[in-house]
């Protein structure tokens, strides 16, 4: 790995180390504003912060490609080789460098920022063990601000699902309502339209009755019943209107052979 081949034939004063699988330049606050992965393919240019000295290096870096991997793949040579621990979660790593502390690399590309890189094994372990405590507190205290929003939205859920089975319920009732509505409209036109043939039938039962009065007058019987009469025998015999009809048919016919 050549970031250091990288960093002292360009000259570069600022930051340069390995993280996440790139090479990046930077500040301490701005550590990539410069990136380019092992093939030496730019990942990040920060326009924001490229200018002065940076805008130097990004130029000359990307003049020439092959230089650049060639530099990249190149084996870097350090004058001496410190042993430092660090960690990252339960394991404890080791590192070697020219130079401890911070803003130093180690051989392997690891910027040393402080409380991370030791000389002592025992401390690492000390500072791991630390950094996980912590942790432990903080997801707990996580822990119980979801428990606590779990139990909120649990509450407001309940809410809304009242708010549900009573709106659910007045609609079911505006839909009786207006089933009722349509059901009494529907008889209401029913019931004016048997009126209507009701007074069509009777309308007819009066023009039978007036038809049949000239065929009684003409007959030998001398007590001819009177309309009343007619009325109870029709209603004795079970006459239908239909049956009315068919009578007064029958008679218009018999009237037009007469004549």
């Amino acid at each position: 790995m050549g970031w250091k081949a990288i960093k002292e034939h360009y000259e570069i004063k600022h930051n340069v180390h390995v993280r996440g699988g790139l090479i990046t330049i930077g500040s301490a606050y701005v550590p990539d504003i410069i990136a380019f992965d092992f093939e030496g393919k730019f990942r990040k240019s920060d326009d924001l912060f490229v200018r002065g000295e940076l805008d130097r290096v990004y130029k000359a870096l990307a003049a020439d490609p092959a230089l650049l991997l060639k530099l990249i793949r190149q084996e870097d040579v350090f004058e001496r080789s410190i042993r430092v621990y660090s960690f990252k979660g339960a394991e404890i790593t080791e590192h070697f460098c020219e130079e401890l502390g911070w803003p130093n690399v180690t051989h392997d590309g690891k910027i040393m920022y402080e409380n991370r890189f030791t000389t002592d094994r025992n401390e690492a372990i000390e500072w791991a063990l630390k950094e996980a405590e912590s942790a432990v507190k903080w997801e707990n205290r996580r822990l119980g601000e979801l428990q606590k929003e779990i139990e909120e939205t649990k509450a407001r859920r309940d809410e809304y699902s009242s708010d549900v089975e009573i709106l659910n319920a007045l609609t079911r009732e505006r839909a009786d309502i207006a089933r009722i509505k349509d059901d009494d409209e529907s008889k209401r036109e029913q019931f004016h339209r048997d009126c209507k043939e009701c007074k069509s039938l009777e309308a007819e039962l009066a023009d039978l009755k007036k038809a049949l009065k000239p065929f009684a007058d003409a007959c030998t019987i001398t007590n001819f019943p009177d309309e009343k009469d007619i009325d109870d025998s029709i209603a004795a015999t079970k006459i239908t209107f239909g049956d009315l009809r068919k009578a007064r048919s029958f008679l218009e016919g018999s009237n037009k052979t007469n004549i």
